[in-house]
């Protein structure tokens, strides 16, 4: 069902490509018009693709906008630095117009080969322009970046990764968690003896670090235990599932000061279909098919979405950070807005519902490189039963975890913190253009026709 939908969005750009050839085939700058429309009708229908498949899984844990961008094609770009620079301006939405406008163009080329047709000069020249003048401009764009990045290279914060392997469970035993525990609580006191420069310490999505020490000591036990660990405040960031006094689930990132307290928290706003909240197309197939009630299991699993929008934290007046939970990395706009006046963005995954599967890892990946370059933020992303890295502010990869087995991963990495023209602006000035753009042609085109007549 899924597979479907998200398919028929491209189905229906094949339709008004259709439409739209037929309109302006008599029309002498038909190739010229379509170059314009085709690109822009596909990149808005991306954008909509994005409300699409929350409204598909709508659920009561939905926060719907253009949030799922699963299996955009930009991408599949994720390896090129030329275009992890465009989306510093103009997002992902920018360099989808680009694809298919040289897509198109080839298109045309092959056409006129085919057809035997002298319209194969005017679009290989177009063509030609257009390829020189994106990579001309990728390479001066990537030529200044370099530059400011030189200049901001003095600026670095240590940080430390905490990876962890814990199969997930909807109903952990005692003795699974107490090793869960024990596993995260080792790999801490590594951190702590061996890498006292780590300022800041990040723990998965869904860790239940601070749940779990809370439980087994009192307050002042564990205040004395991270004074003890740590001579200087670190900053430590930790998720779990938390119930507040309203009988509402959430999850949520605790960041901890080691000197002070829980300083902030933050809960996850974009959460997913069937693994955090209950679809109601899933809850009335289940309802009929099974004998289990559908509202049984959605007792267990629905989180509620988080009301905050800005996720920064600013630490001892150092540094800022604004960690983003697993899923919200797909989106580029709650991106944008939960890192707003943050010098890095923390990463926290748990791909313990998908067993490790690395194809999700890898989209997630593509998706955090274009989210790093787009705000010119870097990245320290925490996994479970994944591979946990660091992403430049370029949207580079810094250094990435060999394998998902439990470990450590430390280092620095540069910060700047100016603003990209993305991150001040997102995504609606392009959309609107598009908008504008499509309108004006077409109305143009209805109004010659219509004076002819």
């Amino acid at each position: 069902l899924c597979c479907i939908f998200v398919a028929l969005f491209w189905g229906f750009f094949g339709l008004i490509c259709g439409l739209q050839f037929s309109i302006f085939k008599k029309n002498r700058y038909s190739t010229l018009i379509l170059c314009l429309v085709l690109p822009a009708v596909f990149t808005l229908l991306e954008y909509i693709r994005s409300i699409g498949y929350g409204i598909l899984w709508l659920g009561s844990g939905t926060l719907l906008g253009p949030h799922w961008t699963l299996g955009n094609p930009v991408y599949a770009l994720a390896d090129s630095q030329m275009f992890l620079s465009f989306s510093s301006y103009t997002g992902i939405y920018g360099i989808i117009f680009l694809v298919i406008l040289v897509n198109f163009l080839t298109f045309k080329i092959l056409e006129g080969y085919l057809n035997n047709k002298k319209i194969v000069s005017g679009s290989l020249i177009a063509l030609l322009a257009i390829v020189v003048c994106i990579y001309g401009a990728g390479f001066i764009l990537i030529r200044k970046q370099t530059v400011e990045d030189n200049t901001n290279a003095a600026k670095k914060i240590n940080f430390a990764i905490i990876q962890t392997y814990q199969p997930t469970s909807i109903a952990p035993s005692s003795t699974e968690v107490l090793n869960d525990f024990k596993q995260q609580l080792n790999l801490l006191n590594q951190v702590a003896k061996e890498h006292t420069e780590a300022q800041v310490i990040v723990f998965p999505e869904g860790s239940n670090f601070f749940k779990n020490i809370g439980s087994i000591l009192s307050g002042k036990q564990v205040e004395n235990y991270f004074t003890q660990l740590f001579k200087e405040a670190h900053l430590i960031i930790s998720g779990s599932r938390i119930i507040d006094s309203g009988g509402l689930a959430y999850s949520r990132v605790f960041s901890l000061d080691t000197k002070k307290d829980i300083i902030s928290y933050y809960d996850k706003r974009l959460l997913t279909p069937g693994g955090e909240f209950l679809p109601y197309p899933i809850a009335l197939i289940t309802g009929l098919l099974s004998r289990i009630p559908a509202l049984h299991f959605g007792n267990i699993i629905t989180f509620q979405v988080g009301r905050k929008k800005v996720s920064t934290v600013n630490f001892e007046g150092q540094f800022s950070v604004a960690p983003i939970v697993c899923s919200e990395i797909m989106s580029p706009g709650l991106t944008r807005d939960a890192t707003q006046g943050a010098d890095i963005i923390i990463g926290m995954a748990s791909y313990g519902i998908f067993h490790g599967k690395f194809t999700i890892i890898k989209q997630n990946l593509a998706a955090a490189r274009f989210r790093a370059a787009e705000n010119d933020k870097p990245i320290i992303l925490a996994a479970n039963v994944g591979y946990s890295y660091v992403l430049t502010g370029r949207g580079k990869t810094q250094i990435m975890a060999p394998d998902e087995s439990p470990q450590i991963l430390t280092g620095s990495i540069a910060i700047s913190t100016g603003k990209s023209w993305y991150n001040r602006v997102g995504d609606l000035p392009i959309i609107l253009t598009y908008l504008l753009l499509m309108a004006s042609i077409n109305l143009l085109t209805w109004f010659r026709k219509s004076r002819r007549l």
